[in-house]
């Protein structure tokens, strides 16, 4: 039963991913599942858990699994492969889309580290509390250089995956604001929510003048919307600013966005934080991928489409069990509690462990179900055109 299972998620993974060839499907099968079982992405352990299923010698699992995140010339045959992973965000980001039960998304930028050596950017979709990775670059920890040209290319090979009559917010934190990301995501006919540091002027539309340090320290515990500014001198953009300050919290909150502050609370921001949630999943709290001892930045590129990929298996299958419970409005300054999952464990961990049980008692594959995803009253949007 267990190497059909392997045999089925192949199956399933060539029809949603159909640029991946069978060898690749069948192989990324393998690991997205030996994850699972494992409840770690170490090779070690993964082949330990896919040989005993498949009843096959461990060095001949280890060396097909291996082989997966390597470049074509350093694999062995004549005829071998490599996997780009670029060409597969783009699908990936519509296999989402194809599960997603509304026509509002969320997408959050940030970057994460694995220790000194390597740093992920990664772009995430947030459901259920957590986030699942869509699109990422790997760079060396100690790379000199602009992150620019890896956002705007992230960007652009997410290009067409989402259709044109959703709402799509896209989220990043203070330390990643430049107008040239805000541009870029206009581009897309998305709409940014940029989180901004209070420093820098404020132009208003009836000439008025002020600093951020001072609107700052005036806002209260309700959002407040200045439509039609400008901000900044240097580069300066014209946008929606939304403030508030909540109890409790040393700074407030300062978002920038192309929307009318009538059409957008700014608790919405609080899904950015999802992503860090994501990325525990990917390490500590399911996969473990935190111990990795990678180096190669084009490999990683490789093993994060298998994290990505059983996380959002994980996930989708807790969904279907049942551990996501109704959303509740939070009235403090984060929306935590949307969505939230209806036990003590996260989703993903929850799905993991429901497919171990399946296969362990030998039963089918748990299905994946639809993602449930609603801004609810945090947004308001209705007719809203992008300039041309």
């Amino acid at each position: 039963m267990h190497a059909a299972c392997f045999t089925q998620w192949a199956f399933e993974l060539s029809h949603a991913l159909p640029q991946l060839t069978w060898p690749q499907a069948r192989c990324l099968a393998q690991w997205t599942l030996g994850c699972i079982l494992a409840s770690s992405c170490g090779l070690s352990a993964v082949v330990a858990e896919v040989s005993r299923c498949l009843s096959e010698p461990a060095n001949t699992t280890r060396q097909r699994l291996r082989e997966f995140s390597f470049d074509a010339q350093t694999k062995a045959g004549a005829q071998r492969r490599e996997l780009d992973v670029t060409r597969l965000f783009a699908p990936l980001l519509r296999w989402i889309v194809r599960l997603w039960q509304s026509q509002q998304l969320a997408l959050v930028l940030d970057a994460t580290t694995l220790r000194d050596r390597l740093t992920i950017l990664c772009i995430s979709v947030v459901v259920g509390h957590t986030a699942v990775p869509v699109a990422w670059r790997v760079v060396a920890g100690n790379a000199s250089g602009s992150w620019k040209p890896y956002w705007c290319a992230l960007l652009d090979e997410l290009n067409g995956a989402i259709p044109e009559d959703w709402t799509v917010l896209v989220m990043a934190d203070r330390g990643l604001y430049a107008r040239w990301l805000f541009d870029a995501i206009v581009e897309q006919r998305w709409h940014p929510v940029l989180r901004i540091n209070a420093s820098g002027r404020v132009h208003f539309a009836n000439g008025r003048r002020s600093s951020l340090q001072a609107i700052a320290r005036r806002l209260g515990n309700r959002t407040q919307a200045f439509d039609n500014v400008t901000l900044f001198t240097t580069t300066p953009v014209r946008c929606t600013l939304l403030g508030r300050r909540a109890e409790g919290y040393r700074d407030p909150w300062l978002v920038l966005t192309d929307l009318p502050g009538e059409q957008i609370d700014i608790r919405c921001y609080g899904l950015r934080a999802w992503i860090e949630h994501g990325f525990k999943a990917i390490k500590s709290g399911c996969f473990h991928w935190e111990r990795s001892r990678m180096n190669a930045p084009d490999r990683v590129e490789r093993k994060w489409l298998v994290l990505a990929v059983a996380l959002l298996y994980s996930v989708s299958v807790a969904i279907n069990d049942g551990s996501l419970a109704p959303g509740v409005l939070d009235e403090r300054l984060g929306v935590m509690s949307i969505g939230q999952p209806s036990s003590r464990l996260s989703l993903p961990l929850s799905g993991c462990k429901i497919v171990l049980a399946a296969l362990l008692c030998g039963a089918q594959l748990p299905h994946m179900a639809g993602l449930p995803f609603d801004f609810g009253e945090l947004l308001h949007i209705g007719q809203f055109s992008h300039p041309p």
